[in-house]
């Protein structure tokens, strides 16, 4: 018993033309390539962190790619925050530096009140764009990361819908067994016939 031309059997054709519309549809999806990793040859910023490990940025700037360097070799830095020998903080995600702070500064006196107003408006500036830019490479990551899984979930979609369209497509045949008690038509007629002659 060949399978396909079971299952082809019981599969209606409108199934079957709307299966092959998808197919046509998915193929003309195109592939979204995973993002290229960055290349290895940049110069890079080594910076020593507080336990003693080493961070390596292609930048130090939020978004620069963020590497440990230990004996074993060189690994995505993992999620995290972490601080160099300098008191400066560095938030990474996904392999990618999110935020810098810098080190904690001595406070300084406060001016007194109406004094350099333009200053204090500079620094709430600072920290806004700083929030803002830290943001936006978060969701650059995120939307890198959406394609790519979007580019796979159409790939197995178009793999789907190709097995589906050759199950479809693979013609029924003939039954491999006719019924054994096939009655004709004719012979029910009379049949009818007989029965109602019976009941007069």
């Amino acid at each position: 018993m060949d399978l396909l031309k079971e299952i082809n059997k019981i599969v209606p054709e409108d199934v079957k033309r709307q299966i092959q519309e998808l197919t046509v549809k998915f193929s003309e999806i195109p592939a979204v390539a995973p993002a290229a990793p960055a290349p290895t040859n940049l110069a890079t910023i080594e910076t020593k962190l507080v336990d003693g490990t080493t961070l390596s940025v292609d930048k130090m700037e939020v978004g620069g790619v963020a590497n440990i360097v230990s004996e074993a070799g060189t690994l995505p830095a993992a999620d995290g925050e972490y601080e160099a020998e300098d008191g400066t903080k560095i938030t990474v995600m996904g392999g990618v530096i999110t935020a810098i702070t810098p080190k904690e500064m001595e406070p300084q006196p406060e001016a007194p009140e109406g004094e350099n107003p333009m200053a204090q408006a500079m620094a709430a500036l600072t920290a806004k764009l700083a929030a803002l830019e830290t943001e936006f490479a978060s969701l650059k990551s995120e939307n890198a990361n959406l394609k790519v899984a979007m580019s796979q979930v159409n790939d197995a979609t178009k793999v789907s819908l190709s097995a589906i369209n050759s199950i479809v497509s693979t013609p029924a045949g003939e039954p491999t067994q006719k019924p054994k008690n096939q009655i004709k038509h004719d012979n029910l007629s009379s049949l009818g016939d007989s029965i109602k002659n019976l009941k007069k």
